[in-house]
């Protein structure tokens, strides 16, 4: 008897999905992942010792939370067009 997650599954119908979705998209992902959540996160250090070296203000809230904003931000236009795309190719 099959499972539950397998019959899911083949209600989905896998294959049907992979062949409709626009695979070189993917590879974007990552990059822009990376581009927009990793690579800031590991500079935020840098940035606010140099901040404070020259203005002599602490002001890591304001960088923090600018950074924050703008990814939440950034992540909300991205589910946009997500699920935007996969409404066009009819899988929402």
């Amino acid at each position: 008897m099959p499972s539950s997650f397998s019959q899911a599954l083949v209600r989905l119908n896998i294959d049907c999905l992979f062949h409709r979705l626009d695979l070189p998209d993917i590879p974007l992902a990552g990059f822009t992942n990376a581009l927009i959540f990793t690579i800031p996160n590991s500079m935020m250090a840098d940035v606010t010792d140099v901040a404070l070296l020259r203005s002599k203000a602490k002001q890591e809230g304001i960088m923090f939370s600018s950074m924050e904003t703008l990814q939440s931000i950034i992540q909300a236009a991205v589910g946009f067009v997500v699920f935007w795309r996969l409404d066009q190719i009819g899988m929402v």
